[in-house]
C-alpha cells in the first residue's frame, strides 16, 4: 500500500478513536460529561437554509487534501451539522439556549463573547484531538517500518521525518489556544465582557452559507502581512467569524476579546480596517472568500449550491486548494462577483477606528 494512504488511513481511525472517547465540558468550573450540540444552532440558522433538513458541507479534507478531486461538498443531515461535545447539558443550556433557541441573538459584547468563546472551545477541540491522530499516526508508521522492502526504506523514513517536522508546527495551536482559553475562561467567571470586540454586518437576507469559526489574522484584504506566525508567542490575535440568521435577516459578526493582558489585538483592528475599507457592495463577496479559504465549519443551502454553474463549484474549490497550498490572496475576492446577492444595510461596531 501506497505509504500516504496508509498514513491517512492510520490518522482517520486514531481521530475517530480519539473523538468517540468521553470529554469533560468546557466550562472551567465544571468536570461533567460534554454533550454534542451546535456550534452553528440548528433551529435558528441550519433549519432556515436545509432542504429535506440537509445542508451541505466541505468534507473533511484533513485526511486526504493531495489532490482537487478529495476536496467535495457533501450532504449532511442538520442533526449532525456542527455538532461537537463542548459542554454539559447545563452549561449548554446556560450558556447559549437563551439566544438561540429564543432567536433573540443581540449585538451586544456579552453575546459576542459567548459565540467567541464556544467557537474557540471547538477550534481547540478540534486541533487537540488532531494533534494526537497524527503523532499517533507516526507512531504507528514507525512500527510499520520493519516489514518495508530494502529498496524503499530510505523514502520511507523520509516520509515520516517530513510528517514529524509537520507535527511538530501542529503542536504549536494547541498551545496558543489553551492559552487563549485559559484567559477566556476567567472572564467568563467574572462576567466580564467589557473588552470584547465587533463588528458586525447586517445584510438583508438569511445567508445561504452560515458558519461559526475562528481565524488568526495573518493578512489584510490589501494581501498586507499582519502577524507572523512563524515568530509565534501565546499573545496571537485570534478573531471569530459568525455568518448567521438574524432577524430574519442575516449577520456577519467579527469578534474577539481585546484585553491587553489576554490577546494581542492591533493585528485585529487592521483586518477589520482593511474590511471597513471594502465596498458595502463588494464586502459580502470579500467574506466568502475569506471563510472559503480557511474554514471547514461552512453549511451551504442545497438550494443555492444546486443552482451554481459547475464553473462557479470549481472556483469555490480552487480557493480551498490554493489555501491548502498557501498561495491564497485575500484581495482575489472578486472572483465571487455574483456568487451571492447580499446586501449590507446596516454596520454595528464598538470599535474606534
Amino acid at each position: 500500500m501506497d505509504v500516504y494512504k496508509l498514513f491517512q488511513i492510520k490518522l482517520k481511525e486514531h481521530f475517530q478513536k480519539i473523538s468517540n472517547k468521553r470529554r469533560e465540558c468546557c466550562h472551567p468550573n465544571c468536570n461533567k460529561k460534554a454533550i454534542k450540540s451546535h456550534t452553528v444552532s440548528k433551529v435558528s440558522n441550519l433549519l432556515k437554509i436545509s432542504f429535506e433538513k440537509h445542508v451541505y458541507h466541505i468534507s473533511n479534507s484533513i485526511f486526504n487534501i493531495n489532490n482537487d478531486s478529495l476536496i467535495n461538498f457533501r450532504k449532511i443531515g442538520i442533526n449532525e451539522a456542527s455538532f461537537y461535545p463542548l459542554f454539559c447539558a447545563k452549561h449548554d443550556a446556560n450558556l447559549f439556549e437563551p439566544f438561540e433557541k429564543n432567536n433573540i441573538l443581540k449585538i451586544t459584547q456579552k453575546h459576542s463573547f459567548l459565540l467567541h468563546y464556544r467557537i474557540l472551545n471547538k477550534a481547540l477541540y478540534l486541533k487537540e484531538i488532531l494533534y494526537d491522530a497524527f503523532t499517533k499516526a507516526i507512531h504507528d508508521l514507525k512500527e510499520n517500518e520493519q516489514f518495508i522492502k530494502i529498496e524503499d526504506l530510505q523514502n520511507y523514513k523520509k516520509f515520516i521525518n517530513e510528517l514529524t517536522k509537520e507535527a511538530s508546527i501542529m503542536g504549536i495551536e494547541p498551545k496558543m489556544l489553551i492559552h487563549q482559553k485559559e484567559n477566556l475562561d476567567k472572564l467568563l467567571i467574572k462576567r466580564n465582557y467589557k473588552n470584547q470586540s465587533y463588528y458586525a454586518i447586517i445584510i438583508d437576507k438569511i445567508p445561504e452559507i452560515q458558519c461559526s469559526t475562528t481565524w488568526i489574522p495573518i493578512l489584510d484584504f490589501d494581501n498586507n502581512e499582519l502577524f507572523d506566525l512563524n515568530n509565534y508567542n501565546l499573545h496571537v490575535p485570534s478573531i471569530s467569524i459568525d455568518i448567521l440568521a438574524f432577524e430574519e435577516k442575516g449577520i456577519i459578526l467579527f469578534s474577539w476579546n481585546s484585553a491587553n493582558e489576554y490577546t494581542y489585538s492591533e493585528a485585529n483592528i487592521k483586518f477589520i480596517k482593511s474590511l471597513d475599507n471594502i465596498l458595502n457592495t463588494e464586502k459580502p463577496i470579500a467574506i466568502l472568500h475569506l471563510i472559503f479559504s480557511f474554514s471547514e465549519n461552512i453549511f451551504i443551502s442545497p438550494i443555492w449550491f444546486d443552482s451554481l454553474e459547475e464553473n462557479k463549484k470549481e472556483i469555490l474549490k480552487g480557493i480551498q486548494i490554493k489555501a491548502f497550498e498557501k498561495m491564497n490572496i485575500l484581495e482575489d475576492y472578486k472572483i465571487l462577483e455574483d456568487f451571492v446577492d447580499w446586501n449590507v444595510v446596516d454596520i454595528k461596531t464598538n470599535i474606534e477606528f
